[in-house]
């Protein structure tokens, strides 16, 4: 009989736990900012891009950049929350930003418009 109850109990305890909701993380939030970082004059210029990661579970596992330029798209997925990127002088380019977490859960945003230019910082509308 005390075995009985036993696995009873331990049954109404799985039960319960399973049944149980588990706490929903905060979404993803992210933000991308990049400024203008060395220039080869005349022909190209270095942007940094600083990726910005809030809320969402555990830590930020990747960074999926994505830079959509007037001379063609390209993604690259890192780790860190800092890129560099080469354009040539005169090329537009736009940057979206997703970050992971640990959990799997993806923000994004989709970043300003720059042209590329071996003088200061120059967002477009």
């Amino acid at each position: 009989m005390f075995q009985r109850l036993v696995v009873l109990a331990l049954l109404a305890i799985a039960a319960l736990s399973a049944s149980t909701p588990a706490h929903a993380s905060t979404p993803v939030g992210a933000g991308v900012m990049c400024y203008q970082a060395n220039i080869q004059w005349p022909w190209f210029a270095t942007y940094r891009c600083i990726g910005y990661a809030s809320g969402g579970t555990g830590s930020y596992v990747s960074y999926t950049w994505k830079f959509n330029s007037s001379y063609g798209n390209s993604t690259y997925v890192t780790s860190q929350p800092e890129f560099d990127f080469t354009c040539s002088s005169g090329q537009q380019f736009q940057v979206d930003l997703y970050v992971t977490d640990s959990a799997g859960a993806i923000g994004s945003v989709m970043g300003d418009y720059y042209t590329c230019n071996t003088g200061g910082y120059e967002p477009i509308e």
